[in-house]
C-alpha cells in the first residue's frame, strides 16, 4: 500500500516553508502539475493541517471506508446499497472493495454540503436577527 501521512509540527512547518521557498525560487521553464501539487502539500503543513496522500487507484474495504467517513460500517453498506458509494467485488469471491479515491471524493462533497449549509443557516439566522 503505497501511502504515507505528514503530521504538522512546528519543525515541519518550517521545513515545508524552506522547501516552498527553495522550489519558488528556482528557475524553471514552467509550473508543473507535480511542481503546483507538491507546493499544495507544502502550504497545507505550513499552515499546520495534517495531509496524507495514497494513489489513486488504492482498494479498501468497507470497514476502512467507514473509518474514513467516520461512520459505521453498516451505514457504508447501506452507502453502497443505494449506489451512493461505488464498489466493486473481489474475482472469485463476495467480498467487496472500494476505491479509496471514491470514499474521500464522497467525504469531500459531503463536506463541502455541510458548509453550503451551515453558510446558508448562518445567513438566515443574520437576516432574522438571531445572531445578536
Amino acid at each position: 500500500m503505497n501511502k504515507s501521512k505528514a503530521q504538522s509540527s512546528p519543525t515541519n512547518q518550517n521545513e515545508a516553508r524552506e522547501l516552498i521557498q527553495y522550489i519558488l525560487n528556482k528557475p524553471s521553464s514552467a509550473d508543473s502539475e507535480i511542481q503546483k501539487w507538491v507546493i499544495s502539500a507544502l502550504e497545507a503543513v505550513e499552515s499546520g493541517e495534517d495531509i496524507e496522500y495514497f494513489k489513486s487507484e488504492e482498494e479498501i474495504s468497507p470497514s476502512k471506508a467507514a473509518e474514513i467517513l467516520n461512520v459505521s460500517r453498516p451505514y457504508v453498506d447501506k452507502l453502497i446499497k443505494l449506489r451512493k458509494l461505488p464498489c466493486h467485488n473481489v474475482p472469485g469471491s463476495s467480498h467487496r472493495k472500494l476505491w479509496k479515491k471514491d470514499v474521500i471524493d464522497f467525504k469531500d462533497a459531503h463536506k463541502k454540503s455541510a458548509r453550503e449549509a451551515l453558510k446558508e443557516l448562518s445567513k438566515l439566522s443574520q437576516d432574522m436577527g438571531l445572531d445578536d
